[in-house]
This record gives C-alpha cells, sequence and structure tokens, in this order.
C-alpha cells in the first residue's frame, strides 16, 4: 500500500498540486468508509455485491499489518496526510515527505518483521529503524547531503514517536499513526530547516 505514494510523488511532479491533493483525500475517504463497512459487516444487504467484496477483502486483509483494531486505517491516515503535505508544502519538500512515507516505512516494515531481533521501542526493532533512515537518506539524493540528512533523521524519529510511552494511549485510539507523523512532522521540519538556511 505504501508503495503506491510512489506513483503520486511521480504524478505530483506533473498534475496540479490542488488536483493531485483531491485525488488523495478521495482515497483516504474511500479507505475510511470501506474501514466502516468491514467493521460492520453483520448488517449486509446485497448478497452479490457482498460475496464480491467478500473476495476483494480476503486480499486486502492479507495486505494488511496483524493485530489492527480497524482495517484500513493506516491507508486513510497515509492518503489523507500525502494530501495534506501536498496542499500545505512546496512540491519539492511535499515529494520528499511522502517519498520517505513510501519507501521507509515499507521497507523498515518488511525488515523488522523478517530480520528484527532487537526490540527497542513498542514493536519497533533496531534493523527497521537502521533501515528506515538509510532508505530515508538515500530516496532523497535530489536534496542536498545536509537536507537529505536532516530529512531522514526527523522523519525516523516521527516514525517511532507513536511508540514513545506517553503517546500510546492516544496511539490505541487509532488517531496517532506513523502514516502521518511521518510526512506531517517531517514536511514540517524540512520547511523550516529551508526558511532557516
Amino acid at each position: 500500500m505504501h508503495l503506491s505514494g510512489l506513483l503520486f510523488v511521480v504524478a505530483a511532479q506533473f498534475i496540479d498540486t490542488l488536483l493531485l491533493s483531491s485525488y488523495f483525500l478521495l482515497i483516504s475517504v474511500v479507505f475510511l468508509f470501506y474501514s466502516q463497512y468491514v467493521k460492520s459487516e453483520e448488517k449486509r444487504i446485497h448478497r452479490l455485491l457482498d460475496k464480491m467484496e467478500g473476495k476483494i477483502r480476503k486480499i486486502a486483509i492479507g495486505l494488511e499489518r496483524e493485530n489492527i483494531q480497524r482495517p484500513f486505517v493506516g491507508a486513510f491516515w497515509f492518503y489523507f496526510s500525502s494530501a495534506l503535505v501536498f496542499l500545505l508544502f512546496p512540491l519539492n519538500i511535499a515529494s520528499a515527505a511522502v517519498l520517505i512515507l513510501a519507501v521507509s516505512d515499507s521497507l523498515s516494515t518488511i525488515v523488522g518483521i523478517k530480520f528484527g531481533k532487537h526490540k527497542v521501542l513498542g514493536n519497533k526493532t533496531l534493523e527497521g529503524i537502521i533501515v528506515f533512515f538509510f532508505s530515508g537518506f538515500l530516496s532523497l539524493i535530489f536534496l542536498p547531503f545536509t537536507k537529505a540528512f536532516f530529512a531522514s533523521t526527523v522523519a525516523t524519529f516521527s516514525e517511532i514517536l507513536p511508540e514513545f510511552k506517553n503517546f500510546k494511549r492516544i496511539k490505541e485510539t487509532g488517531i496517532l499513526d506513523d502514516n502521518w507523523t511521518i510526512p506531517m512532522i517531517t514536511a514540517t521540519a524540512l520547511y523550516t530547516f529551508t526558511l532557516l538556511t
């Protein structure tokens, strides 16, 4: 799901920001409504639609992380925060923030689940965090070294932020999700860093 964000970063280079953000918002709303539909599946009405949806759901749920309270909320936050970032920040900063989210969050999850041996904070592993930082840094080769390093550092911190003890209760509500902390905090910090340098 995250890697689909790469398509939007590429599209952002050619499509009007307002139109692109509208696409992101539309996709996020679809995921939000679909999430509600899945949660209240016992209220089914249309058998044919349910059969088709059931097959799609099986595939989609297979792509979702384990032990989640509500499916597709992460996808909602991914597209919603991407829309906001492209609306609020210059194209290069928004592209960098969403690129880190799409690439680094995907790779760190895969590495953390498959190869993570050293739990650091919550369900985050040292191996996943290292991959997050370096993949973020390498994906920003279009930025100057100091900006890429800074953005990758901030993004890595914002990826583990929801795991800190003080934020745990907020995270459990589904409101605090790294799919919005990563792009929003990274874009804000990178924009501020750009203004100050």
